[in-house]
């Protein structure tokens, strides 16, 4: 029996023709490709050119373009009417924003407030649809939308629509962007007018110190609702929500993060300055000790540090006290296991050190002076003990300090890994001998933590006076953060590995040092 012909085939009476076709593609392609399958394997297509249809992309410009060769046909469609739509929806409603945030500006009526954040809604909404539409609601897509800048915008408008008092300080980040993406499509219009679209253009390129601009009022904002609490301007409502905004800005956008690490830069330079008044450097650390969460918390990773003897402190005639005061790592209900829970609750990991810690069965009753890495799950992840102990006698500064007596020293060098890069390992008096820090960059140490309580001459504390000033140091020696002493306070930093990496190819000491030639 013969096969069948393509052309006299009875596609009707087929039953399992109608489980084959779909909608995507061209009903005879799908004829011929079952026919081939199922009926007939040495089938050759009569057309025996290739045809694909395309989305047109942004730079279309004629409804409807075809291109032609020998080999294959593309066509490509309008772009959706739906698409035209959103777009003209979008232009109107950032248009809309410059112009009711000048309404306000005029005529201080909250009307044009209102319709201004209304219009921001819509204009930051629109792209939030074009990134997921036909997207299944689930956690990923959650997630995105979390770190979606749009999105993140859409519940700025949300808070100040219906907690904020109308104030043009609220308007003046969205007026910001509204106008220089309006300024944008408006430039090409203007070809034919050289003279206004010179001055565009030159307006234009004051868009990144705008932005900068705009950035600095987002962030000024919180300290703005904040005291606006005590004359009624906001409220407490408005002030937490916003943080929580601010805090998810600061996760998720660099630019933000980068402008409020500097203006806590800023703020600890004028507060060590001689000429700050009192009571102007006392309420510094209270304000930033309010807003530390703001960093800590948001931050994808982090690592807290605290000071040498961050548990207990004595020293000089009172060292023996360090002995009596020590616990053992894996105390039940001590301060290492409360740190652990600290860590886990918060999600941070901790560098402490040093501490005093119980050596078991040793026959003179010593302990260690040990730095200890917990990382964020509670878990003690290194441990380096104290290696140069800090044994001298300087009658002229009336300092005698005899470390060695109740501590033994220890002889392993340390580096541990950890989310903001490779870990150096030391304490306090181990900073007078370079060779530990020599060979802790030989073992790829990025960062170098050296925990100290550096005496001074003070009323620290009644039995051991401390100098303070905890710092953070970059690898050019730049002084970062310097906190002020007898303050209690925290300072910030973005660790850059790059930044790191960078420095080193450009000058590279290390491959330079003729470790072989030095006699130490």
């Amino acid at each position: 029996m013969s096969s069948p012909k393509f052309d006299s085939y009875d596609w009707e009476n087929d039953p399992n023709w109608k489980e084959f076709t779909g909608t995507s593609t061209s009903i005879n392609k799908l004829k011929e490709e079952y026919f081939k399958k199922n009926i007939d394997p040495n089938y050759k297509s009569s057309n025996n050119n290739n045809t694909t249809t395309q989305r047109p992309s942004a730079s279309t410009s004629s409804p409807r373009t075809s291109s032609t060769s020998s080999t294959s046909t593309t066509t490509t469609r309008p772009k959706p009417t739906f698409r035209r739509f959103l777009y003209g929806a979008w232009v109107i409603a950032q248009t809309s924003v410059i112009f009711f945030t000048l309404f306000y500006f005029i005529s201080g009526n909250p009307y044009f407030f209102y319709k201004a954040l209304l219009g921001a809604t819509i204009a930051y909404s629109i792209p939030i649809f074009n990134t997921f539409e036909g997207r299944k609601p689930d956690r990923a897509l959650a997630a995105q939308l979390v770190q979606n800048e749009n999105a993140q915008f859409v519940f700025y408008c949300m808070i100040f629509y219906f907690l904020g008092s109308s104030s043009l300080v609220y308007l003046l980040p969205n007026f910001i962007y509204s106008f220089f993406h309006i300024l944008k499509l408006v430039i090409p219009y203007t070809a034919r007018v050289p003279f206004i679209k010179n001055l565009l253009e030159k307006v234009n390129s004051t868009n990144t110190k705008a932005i900068d601009f705009a950035i600095s009022v987002e962030i000024n904002i919180v300290l703005i609702a904040f005291f606006g609490i005590f004359s009624s301007f906001s409220n407490i409502l408005l002030v937490f929500i916003y943080f929580r905004y601010l805090k998810l800005r600061y996760q998720f956008s660099q630019k933000i993060k980068s402008k409020i690490n500097e203006y806590s830069q800023i703020v600890d330079q004028l507060s060590a300055h001689p000429s700050c008044p009192t009571f102007i450097r006392n309420i510094i650390p209270k304000i930033k000790m309010l807003l530390s969460p703001l960093t800590l918390d948001a931050c994808c990773y982090r690592l807290f540090c605290l000071p040498e003897c961050f548990a207990f402190i004595s020293g000089g005639i009172h060292q023996f006290e360090s002995r009596d005061n020590a616990e053992y790592l894996d105390q039940k209900g001590g301060i290492i296991e409360r740190y652990k829970d600290l860590a886990k609750q918060n999600n941070i990991w901790l560098s402490l050190g040093g501490f005093h810690e119980k050596i078991k069965d040793d026959p003179n009753d010593m302990i260690y002076n040990t730095h200890l890495i917990i990382d964020s799950n509670g878990v003690i992840i290194s441990e380096y003990r104290k290696m140069h102990l800090f044994d001298v006698d300087i009658p002229s500064k009336g300092v005698k300090m005899n470390e060695s007596k109740v501590v033994k020293g220890g002889n392993d060098l340390v580096v541990c890994d950890s989310p903001v890069g490779k870990l150096g390992l030391s304490i306090c008096y181990d900073l007078r001998f370079p060779e530990l820090y020599l060979s802790l960059r030989r073992m790829d140490a990025q960062i170098l933590l050296v925990p100290s309580a550096f005496m001074k001459s003070t009323d620290h504390h009644s039995k051991r006076s401390s100098y303070g000033h905890s710092m953070i140091i970059d690898l050019w020696g730049k002084v970062l953060h310097d906190l002020p002493d007898n303050v209690n306070d925290i300072a910030f930093v973005d660790i850059d590995l790059d930044y790191i990496s960078t420095c080193r190819e450009n000058i590279p000491v290390f491959n330079h040092k003729k470790l072989n030639n030095y006699k130490i």
